[in-house]
């Protein structure tokens, strides 16, 4: 059964903006509202009171007065997903718990919410699906993601920065153990080019989910969260081996 964890919400408690929040754009005349525009209505009443020569008293609320708001389509929440696909241990667990993940972001039919799945491995990172409510357009692509190689995570923080300018309010979860080896810049540290790109995310709400296993950790995705500002929860892997199989071009 593939690794799974519970995701708490990104940033939950810190405010994550008015996502999925109805938001009214006008009214419209309506007898028998369900919900009531009550400052269009009253200026209804005082229009209709103004022109008919009433009294100096408040005018009362007849039906016809009463408006209705007329409210946007609702926005769903936005997470963009950036998965370690790279061949350090427990990548086909991660990978399973990346789709569990994605599959509950995007509910059911209907849904308003959008995902988007960056994944890195070899030497660079990749927007493997584009924002989309489409969850079985999510699950074939988490599945047809080859896994193995090194581990650029500096390349899939700054591509996550890239990808989340513009998407308004949006969410960042991150699954890596942190293990960055792959440097933008010849001679330069990967871990500290990392640290770097994780800080540029600040203020995004964001969640790095921590998949390192085995007996030697180093604690890096939690060094990561603090960069970011981002919470942190475990994913739990079994311990096994390094599968060679991983390892694909």
């Amino acid at each position: 059964m593939p690794a799974h964890v519970a995701l708490p919400l990104p940033g939950a408690g810190r405010g994550t903006g008015n996502a999925g929040r109805p938001r009214v754009t006008g009214s419209r005349p309506d007898a028998n509202p369900a919900s009531l525009a009550l400052p269009d209505s009253l200026r209804a009443a005082l229009t209709r009171a103004g022109l008919s020569g009433g009294s100096g008293e408040g005018p009362a609320l007849t039906r016809a007065d009463l408006r209705a708001p007329i409210l946007a389509p609702q926005e769903g929440r936005r997470v963009l997903f950036v998965a370690d696909a790279s061949g350090s241990v427990g990548a086909s667990g991660r990978m399973g718990a990346v789709k569990g993940a994605l599959l509950d972001a995007l509910g059911g039919p209907g849904h308003p919410d959008r995902a988007a799945l960056i994944t890195f491995r070899g030497v660079g990172a990749t927007l493997l699906l584009d924002w989309t409510a489409d969850a079985g357009a999510a699950a074939r692509a988490v599945e047809a993601a080859p896994t193995g190689g090194r581990t650029p995570l500096t390349q899939a923080l700054r591509l996550a920065r890239v990808t989340l300018d513009g998407a308004r309010g949006a969410q960042l979860v991150l699954f890596t153990d942190g293990r960055a080896n792959v440097s933008t810049q010849p001679g330069a540290d990967p871990w500290a080019e990392a640290l770097d790109a994780a800080r540029a995310l600040r203020g995004v709400p964001a969640l790095v989910v921590d998949t390192e296993s085995g007996r030697v950790r180093l604690g890096r995705a939690a060094q990561l969260a603090r960069a970011m500002g981002a919470d942190l929860a475990p994913l739990h892997l079994p311990d096994h081996h390094p599968d060679p199989s991983l390892e694909t071009p």
